[in-house]
């Protein structure tokens, strides 16, 4: 799967090209493959079949030739591409089957695209300098694959040769660790699944223990055992260690299973409080009893944020949908940081108003796209009128464009009938002041509402 979207410009795409030629230059007569790019559409080498082929020479050059006249364009639809990929390698269970996917990783819909991956091994590369390393690492590890972030053309060979070390035969499958002395509590281990044990590749596996700490581990797979010995160590974030890949494993079996949420948010959040760990439920709290804004009156101030190094900040055909650049927004007065805070993880509860019910929280993927718009219409206030009039009917064409996928992202209904007005708007000017403004009061209206990170 190779991710075209119109956030791998640049260097992103040639080197997203290389790596899917690469890849497809690797396979042997006897695999079959299927190449995939995706924005807001999914595409497949137009001289091939659909679904898998066989890895001929005639089809991989046909393949490689594609591959050379994909440019980047419009939003980044995953999941579509992704439940492809998924029917097309579940034709055949009686073959290895791995997906390679080869992104920036900017995707609102992360807990979405995990919940559709069955049983396939994912490896992903992550190219970009401002990547989503978490959920492509996130990706990889509960499918048993491999993540490599590609930060430039430079790191590319590297991550390549591991990834192919990867894809082909691996050395030892169906890895388990037993008691051999050392009293391992085999729930506790992590990754929850076991990767395969590739050449080159290490596979780092952890635990907890009970005992005084001697005796030894059997590490096991299909024709293959040995025995490790237990070595003492003072390192005392080992704990802290383990823990925090505990609560990933929770943490995506929570959003993959249909049922037992309940029984899982409490582990997780006993976890946390007992290894002071973050996880989705908990969070760190800072207590400061001093009284610095005695008149409780706070005023709203709109942070800008600059984009990564490497994104185009001109041009709304460069962003993904319903994602254009890191950014929110900051309220500020009367707040000033405590000298010394006292802090302690606790689990986050919400707590009911009395008032009106709020709006849904705005998708931050949404949010983030309206703090890049909003910035523009800013900068290009005092340009001229040509030049403003030009701006607004791409603006409006581009918030059409991206409706879709806001609503995808889980933007409320009520917020795009509002967008789909204002584009409609913008669509036709009449009074270039008025509707300048209100672009900017709709924009800012709607950008108010700040993202929800939380469960509840």
């Amino acid at each position: 799967m190779l991710d075209r979207s119109g956030s791998m410009h640049g260097w992103k795409m040639a080197a997203a090209r290389r790596a899917a030629a690469r890849i497809v230059d690797t396979l042997t007569p006897a695999d079959r493959f299927t190449v995939l790019a995706f924005d807001n559409s999914v595409e497949t080498p137009p001289e091939l079949p659909p679904g898998l082929v066989d890895a001929t020479d005639r089809n991989k050059f046909r393949t490689v030739r594609h591959l050379s006249t994909l440019e980047s364009r419009g939003g980044t639809d995953m999941l579509p591409a992704l439940q492809l990929a998924t029917t097309a390698l579940s034709e055949d269970e009686s073959r290895e089957r791995v997906l390679v996917l080869v992104t920036d990783g900017q995707v609102g819909n992360e807990d979405q695209i995990l919940q559709s991956l069955g049983s396939i091994r994912v490896h992903t590369i992550g190219i970009d300098t401002a990547v989503n390393a978490a959920f492509l690492r996130r990706l990889a590890t509960v499918t048993g694959g491999r993540c490599e972030l590609v930060e430039s053309e430079d790191r590319l060979d590297e991550a390549m040769r591991h990834i192919h070390h990867r894809i082909g035969t691996p050395l030892v499958t169906d890895l388990a660790v037993r008691s051999a002395g050392l009293q391992v509590d085999e729930d506790s281990l992590t990754p929850a699944r076991l990767p395969d044990l590739f050449a080159g590749a290490p596979v780092v596996i952890s635990g907890r223990y009970t005992g005084d700490g001697d005796g030894a581990v059997l590490v096991e797979g299909r024709d293959w055992r040995t025995t490790v010995s237990a070595v003492p160590s003072d390192n005392d974030s080992l704990p802290a260690s383990w823990a925090r890949a505990r609560i990933r494993d929770l943490e995506d079996r929570y959003v993959i299973q249909d049922s037992g949420q309940a029984e899982l948010e409490r582990e997780i959040v006993d976890v946390s409080l007992r290894f002071h760990v973050l996880s989705r439920f908990t969070a760190f709290v800072a207590v400061d009893p001093r009284v610095v804004n005695e008149s409780g009156q706070l005023h709203q101030v709109l942070q800008p944020v600059e984009l990564p190094h490497g994104w185009a900040a001109g041009g709304f055909g460069a962003a993904p949908a319903g994602f254009a650049a890191p950014g929110g927004f900051a309220v500020a007065g009367g707040f000033a940081p405590p000298p010394a805070p006292a802090m302690a993880a606790a689990p986050m509860m919400a707590k009911r108003s009395r008032r009106s019910a709020p709006e849904a929280p705005l998708p931050s993927t949404v949010a983030r796209y309206l703090t890049v718009v909003l910035k523009q219409l800013g900068r290009l206030a005092t340009r001229p009128e040509a030049e403003r009039l030009a701006h607004l009917a791409t603006l409006a064409e581009d918030i059409e464009r991206r409706l879709d996928g806001f609503r995808a992202a889980g933007l409320s209904e009520t917020a795009v009938r509002k967008l789909r007005a204002l584009a409609a708007e913008l669509a036709q000017p009449t009074d270039l002041d008025d509707l300048w403004q209100r672009a900017v009061e709709v924009l800012e209206a709607l950008a108010g509402q700040r993202p929800s990170f939380w469960k509840r």
